[in-house]
């Protein structure tokens, strides 16, 4: 195995914010990320997180119950470490998906671990890794489609998994999405303990899969979001008791962003940015400029205060948050000092500076999440057959050498020879008589030289063929779609059956303070 950091270019294309994070510190954007990136940047974000509230002992209690029930021991263990009086919390996550998500999960989740373990020897205090499983989003289109093997590319697969406004820790398997689910999960060579099982959530069995390529050691805890929001009725309350406050808040972030030039990533069209579900389950926003209401299937229907702080406190599981409410949620229920972010989030917390001030929540330290492109045993051949320098294979496809025909220098020479031979040959006859025999001689030395000259001909013409081959089997790698890898493809379908053990090989030695690009070779030492 072989890992090579390029700049962050093309192959995980950044922008904006997370740019700035990744690469240079910028005067103009200290009052939107204060803390730097690094281990004295998230100790400096770690002071006024010690002095909040510790997390109440039922949330804790449920981190544990949920990490035993999926098995995942080393994580139930880290959920406990919680209760040390000086405990932290480093969280990233992802919403559930088909197989577990995209690789960028797996990056956020291992990019969570590797710097809860650097925080912790400079803290010496647990430095717990949560990733935060955002199961209360109910966005179908997103979590249900996955890439598979099809026709030499990869095909765009989706499941009749029907949502009906209900978010994803509400979605039942019906039998016909395990069929659907089964032919997908074959394509894709998936362990046949990770099928679903009838009526298992959508959300459930994402995170089975996604933690059946964690290494079993890993401590990282999954926190379920809807399994969490029992426990948050104090939180809804204040932040519909507050929600002017807040607003006002949304409003100076957002408008902070766009003063540098940047654009906000989250145009709320509510400053409230909470979720009620009604008696169906789905989802309804709650408005507030113009009046409380609910926005439902059937319209708005109105509301006030206390029916919904009434609400709140008898059903708290009943609500959720919206992009922008939910870090200040998890900063109320968890330790936070920092985030592992993608280049979304990182946009979006720009915005938040004012909002986290005006819940009386200490803003944590940002991170953006390690950025992978994995290159499996079986693309060694393609790199070799291909002819390119590896590292060259994370600019974008169009900068990509293009295999043309073209006569060799060797075909050129050996013509020239053919020739040359040939016209000695007729003058040696004319001089001794034996223009007859000079005459066989040329036509001899030109059958051959035809012969030999087809032969070259179609082993260039299957070099050439096999490197174009090679490209865009690699293009369909590097690139599915032209999107990032990481960004499109599951581990499932890179780095298949072997995924758990190779992806503990490559995070072994991982640097989560080195913000490059990470091309991983996992075959490059057998062919080197």
């Amino acid at each position: 195995m072989r890992i090579t950091r390029v700049a962050s270019k093309s192959c995980a294309p950044t922008q904006g914010f997370d740019q700035i994070l990744r690469v240079a510190a910028d005067e103009r954007t200290r009052d939107r990320f204060p803390h730097a990136p690094d281990v004295r940047g998230v100790l400096a974000a770690a002071q006024p997180v010690l002095r909040q509230a510790r997390p109440q002992p039922a949330v804790i209690q449920s981190l544990q119950r949920f990490n035993l029930e999926l098995n995942n021991t080393a994580g139930a263990s880290a959920a406990e470490r919680l209760t040390h009086p000086r405990a932290l919390v480093v969280i990233t996550g992802q919403q559930p998906a088909l197989f577990g998500g995209p690789l960028l999960t797996l990056h956020k989740c291992i990019g969570a671990v590797l710097l809860a373990r650097a925080l912790e020897q400079a803290h010496g205090a647990p430095v717990v890794p949560v990733f935060w499983v955002h199961s209360v989003d109910h966005d179908i289109t997103e979590a249900n489609r996955v890439l598979v093997p099809g026709g030499g590319d990869w095909r765009r697969a989706v499941t009749s998994i029907v949502a009906a406004g209900r978010c994803l820790a509400r979605v039942a398997l019906d039998e016909q999405a395990l069929a659907e689910i089964g032919a997908l999960a074959d394509a894709l060579d998936l362990p046949r303990q990770l099928q679903p099982t009838l009526g298992e959530t959508l959300a459930h069995w994402s995170t089975r899969c996604l933690m059946h390529l964690l290494p079993p050691d890993l401590g990282v805890v999954l926190a379920d979001a809807h399994q969490l929001m029992p426990h948050c009725a104090e939180f809804w309350q204040r932040s519909i008791v507050e929600r002017n406050a807040m607003g006002e808040a949304v409003a100076t972030g957002t408008a902070r962003v766009q003063a540098l030039g940047q654009e906000a990533q989250v145009m709320p069209r509510d400053p409230l940015q909470l979720f009620r579900e009604d008696t169906t389950g789905a989802r309804a926003r709650v408005l507030s400029v113009g009046g409380l209401r609910c926005e439902t299937a059937q319209g708005a229907q109105p509301t006030n205060e206390q029916e919904l702080l009434a609400l709140a406190a008898a059903h708290p599981d009943r609500f959720s948050p919206g992009v922008l409410l939910r870090p200040l949620l998890q900063q109320w229920l968890l330790p936070v000092c920092a985030h592992v972010n993608g280049p979304a989030e990182n946009a979006y917390f720009a915005q938040l500076p004012e909002l986290f001030a005006a819940a009386r929540l200490p803003l944590p330290a940002l991170l953006p999440r390690p950025s992978l492109s994995w290159v499996p045993r079986r693309a060694e051949r393609w790199i070799k057959q291909f002819g390119v320098d590896p590292e060259s294979l994370l600019t974008l496809p169009s900068a990509w050498p293009t295999p043309a025909p073209s006569e060799s220098a060797e075909q050129q020479k050996l013509q020239q020879a053919a020739q040359a031979l040939a016209q000695i040959a007729h003058d040696a006859g004319a001089t001794s008589g034996a223009e007859a025999q000079a005459a066989a001689f040329s036509a001899t030395i030109a059958k051959a030289t035809e012969r030999f000259l087809a032969a070259l001909e179609h082993r260039r013409n299957e070099t050439e063929g096999s490197a174009r081959t090679a490209r865009h089997k690699l293009s369909a790698l590097l690139h599915p779609h032209s999107e990032p890898q990481e960004r499109a493809l599951s581990a499932w379908a890179v780095l298949g059956p072997t995924a758990r053990e190779d992806i503990a090989t490559a995070f072994t030695n991982f640097d989560p303070f080195d913000y490059r690009h990470a091309l991983v070779r996992l075959g490059a030492e057998e062919l080197s």
